[in-house]
Formats: structure tokens, sequence, C-alpha cells
């Protein structure tokens, strides 16, 4: 039996913001744009709401002194940091080799996905989503709900 509802209402929250995504792009795009949803970037960042989501409901699960919340934030933050600058790095090294590849040889197209990461805005917005959904689930008992769901 499933205790903790940590799990579930992290991946309700990173659904949520894939969702939110996925509106307001095709919007922007004036389509329906279902390839959003596994395209890595945007805002906001999926990844950041989940693992905060995960670390906060540990927090409430486990309590916010414990090891296990510890060492959830620390897995958030480095999920975060390789959002905005590890992947940042590789977004300019693919775009520097697009520009490359066009000037040698513009007949072969320079397609490389050039966006593969966040800036810290999209990053903040979805740790603060994921913050914020994840009180008000365990607030009003929407994880326990999910629980009961999945224990059935």
């Amino acid at each position: 039996m499933v205790k903790s509802a940590a799990l579930p209402v992290a991946l309700v929250v990173m659904a949520l913001c894939q969702t939110g995504k996925l509106i307001g792009r095709s919007i922007i795009r004036r389509r329906f744009a279902p390839e959003i949803l596994f395209s890595p970037g945007g805002m906001p960042s999926g990844h950041s709401s989940f693992v905060t989501a995960l670390a906060v409901g540990i927090g409430f699960d486990a309590g916010f002194d414990s090891a296990l919340f510890a060492l959830a934030s620390v897995f958030a933050a480095i999920v975060m940091y390789d959002a905005i600058r590890l992947r940042g790095a590789v977004e300019k090294t693919t775009r520097k080799l697009n520009a490359l590849i066009r000037e040698i040889r513009p007949e072969a197209g320079a397609d490389l996905p050039e966006h593969v990461g966040h800036n810290l805005a999209e990053v903040a917005v979805g740790a603060l989503l994921g913050l914020v959904i994840t009180v008000l689930a365990y607030r009003y008992g929407v994880g326990q709900s999910l629980i009961s769901l999945i224990s059935r």
C-alpha cells in the first residue's frame, strides 16, 4: 500500500505544468502543439516543478527536518542547476554547431535542436508552481485522495 503522497502529487504537478505549457504554446502558435509535451525547455520548467513538488511532499510526509527531505532538496537543486547551466551550455554549443554546418554545407541543413534547457525565469516559475500546488494539495487532502485511488 502506498503511504506517501509525494510521488503521486509530484506527477500531477508535472502533468499540470506540461498541460499549461501545451495550452500556452498552442495559443501562441495558433495551432494544437502536442510535441511540446515531450520537448525540453519552455515556460514553466516541468522538471523543476516535479522535483520541487517531490521535495516538498517528502517534507510533509517525512518531516522538513528529516534526512530524506534534505536529500530530496539537494536532488532538486542539482536538477534545477543542470536545467539552467549545463543545458544552457549545450544550447550555446548547438547554436554554434548549427551555424558552422550551415556555413560549410548549406544544403545539409542544420536542424540540431537548439532549445534544450531553461532560463532562470522558467526554472523559478516551475519551482514556484511545484511548491504552491503541493502545499495546496496537502492542505486540502488531494494527496490522500491520490493514495486512495492508487491503493484500490
